[in-house]
């Protein structure tokens, strides 16, 4: 996709973990090694959007040699705003391709023809964002695929008071895509690693595969 900037969004602390999620090992590695993997040599460009210095040493100190592999580019919140409307401010910032593609830092088994799809839906039936919905509507904000420039705007009215990254995309012309037309197993592809319990699983869906 040579329109098309990928944010991952590496800015939450992991209080579940007591320990900075991106970097939670799952089998022979980094929960982020698995997401720059599936993801990061399809996009024109990739960043990996943090909340501050100690993350960013953290990932260089941890991944440096994903982090040159696939010419990553480490940035910090631009905004001071807790949750991750400001990784989405920040990634807009420092994208400069048409398109932006986003995807959260705890789901390893992503794929990138989930965002081919996407893409589908803007650049030829003309919204200005896909996400992934549910049967029960609940959606996957965090994996998106958006015009830089609205979605920027949606976000910047998103900064004061009680916002959740769903409030951005309602904003905006959104195509909210069922899930199971993007995958054949969301189950896994849309796993979130966001408890001991998830991690387990996700070991054993590794381990299977191996």
């Amino acid at each position: 996709m040579i329109d098309v900037c990928l944010a991952i969004l590496a800015g939450g602390s992991g209080e579940r973990f007591r320990h900075y999620k991106p970097l939670i090992q799952l089998g022979s590695k980094k929960l982020i090694e698995y997401i720059l993997e599936n993801l990061a040599p399809y996009f024109n460009r990739t960043l990996l959007v943090v909340k501050n210095d100690l993350q960013r040493e953290l990932l260089i100190n941890n991944i440096s040699k994903a982090i040159s592999k696939y010419d990553v580019e480490i940035v910090l919140d631009k905004i001071d705003l807790e949750g991750p409307i400001a990784g989405i401010i920040t990634a807009t910032e420092y994208c400069n391709d048409k398109l932006l593609a986003l995807a959260p830092s705890d789901t390893p088994f992503i794929k990138f023809n989930i965002y081919e799809k996407l893409r589908d839906y803007v650049v030829k039936r003309h919204y200005d964002a896909a996400i992934p919905i549910w049967p029960n509507n609940y959606t996957e904000p965090l994996i998106s695929l958006s015009v830089r420039e609205r979605l920027a705007h949606a976000a910047h009215m998103c900064i004061s008071g009680r916002w959740r990254v769903q409030d951005v995309y309602s904003k905006l012309h959104t195509a909210y895509v069922n899930i199971y037309s993007l995958s054949e197993n969301p189950e896994v592809d849309f796993l979130n690693i966001n408890n001991y319990g998830d991690l387990e699983l996700a070991l054993k869906i590794i381990n299977q595969r191996n």
